[in-house]
């Protein structure tokens, strides 16, 4: 039940959001809904806002928001922003929900996340009353993605509306629709990280899990099944069908496609069987698509790595798993092969296994590295794990690990790798 203050602060932040209809905005001024083909996303949502009253106002909204806890907070984020969408003030939203989530860290991501894919099917409902209904559903989410879709806490908007959608094939002809739409977002937004094509890769795993289980069955069950009767070839396969090549939408759509299979394994305890041979799904495909595989199967491997004892075997084992052939020796921490795009997946979640561990244990596990892998790997295993610690600790880990540690301060605010220290 919501306390009386909680109840204040979401009625205060849902006013605020729907006076800010009266302040003058680009979208939904009369004029027409754009093409659903027409590829072109609204530059406001790229742009820094122009309205700094109605700026102020959203913020106010947000940080209302972020100031209940647990469901209230949620609830509040989900009213308020639904309210932006629906009075054209989402561009200025979106901004405030980006600094919000910089300033408060992971309970308003999940807040934020859970809120925005929760009322995708209200915005995608609002998106056809507002075409006269003459939309598809299928077009309707193609014409949102275009002018909401947005890396704001994860992508969110894009999972929901996609979801709402509700196909219930993989081999729909309307996934076409939605992965051209989202493909030419991203061509005209090359420099965003939209959130479409993952969200397709979601969607697909969900639409074979219906077709070969009852939708009645708990979501895990389903996804089990997804991974029991081996479907991830015919997921990256219609991942790369679906898309245009070169695209980002094809290598997000893998990604997400294994996101989407694998997640629930860990919150169930259920180790992931047979991912050794998860990187040979990705031999043959085109390689943007490729590249999405080969990150989905590590992002997977990093999953059951997480529920075991991590030493160096564990490790080992993980890490050798992203090779499909020949070894593959890595010079560079952050090197674009696929033997590393897989391993990297592995590497950037380590330090949550590691929490708890002795720096010297630490720092031997990474070193050790070296000699299986090469120089990369454990360079890029001690930057991850120096992540969240204190300056102290910082110096004291890199300097127990020797010339590996001195080479990894050498990717320490340059070339964009952001200082590790907490306070940044």
């Amino acid at each position: 039940m919501s306390s009386p203050r909680n109840q204040f602060l979401r009625i205060v932040a849902i006013s605020i959001a729907s006076l800010s209809a009266f302040v003058p905005v680009v979208l939904y001024s009369g004029a027409p809904l754009p093409s659903f083909f027409s590829g072109s996303s609204k530059p406001y949502l790229l742009e820094s806002v122009a309205n700094p009253a109605l700026a102020k106002e959203q913020k106010q909204v947000v940080d209302i928001c972020a100031r209940l806890s647990g469901s209230d907070g949620q609830e509040c984020l989900e009213s308020s922003i639904l309210a932006s969408v629906e009075k054209g003030t989402y561009a200025y939203t979106r901004v405030a929900l980006d600094e919000a989530l910089n300033r408060l860290g992971s309970e308003f991501y999940l807040n934020c996340h859970g809120a925005m894919h929760n009322i995708g099917n209200n915005v995608l409902s609002f998106y056809i009353e507002q075409s006269g209904t003459s939309l598809s559903r299928t077009a309707a989410a193609g014409v949102a993605l275009s002018e909401l879709d947005s890396s704001t806490c994860g992508g969110s908007m894009a999972h929901g509306l996609i979801e709402s959608v509700g196909l219930s094939s993989m081999g729909s002809s309307e996934w076409d629709l939605l992965m051209e739409a989202c493909a030419k977002s991203m061509a005209s937004n090359p420099d965003a990280r939209l959130g479409c094509g993952h969200a397709i890769g979601h969607g697909l795993v969900d639409s074979v899990s219906v077709e070969i289980t009852s939708v009645s069955k708990p979501v895990f069950e389903r996804r089990f099944a997804v991974h029991k009767n081996n479907l991830l070839p015919e997921l990256m396969a219609r991942c790369q069908e679906i898309s245009p090549e070169g695209s980002k939408a094809g290598s997000e759509c893998a990604y997400g496609a294994f996101m989407q299979t694998y997640d629930l394994f860990p919150p169930n305890n259920v180790p992931i069987v047979g991912f050794e041979k998860f990187i040979h799904t990705c031999k043959n495909l085109r390689l943007d698509v490729r590249k999405g595989c080969a990150s989905g199967a590590g992002l997977a491997i990093s999953f059951d790595l997480g529920m075991k004892d991590i030493n160096r075997a564990s490790l080992f084992a993980a890490l050798e798993s992203c090779s499909d052939g020949p070894f593959v020796w890595v010079e560079h921490p952050y090197s674009p092969s696929i033997t590393f795009t897989c391993q990297s997946e592995i590497l950037n979640t380590i330090r949550l296994p590691l929490q708890g561990k002795q720096p010297s244990f630490v720092s031997d596990l990474c070193v050790s590295l070296e000699d299986r892998f090469g120089s990369g790997p454990a360079i890029r295993c001690i930057l991850e794990t120096l992540a969240g610690k204190s300056e102290d600790d910082f110096s004291n880990l890199i300097a127990i690990s020797g010339d590996l540690g001195t080479e990894a301060l050498k990717y320490i605010g340059s070339g964009g790798q952001k200082t590790l220290f907490p306070q940044e």
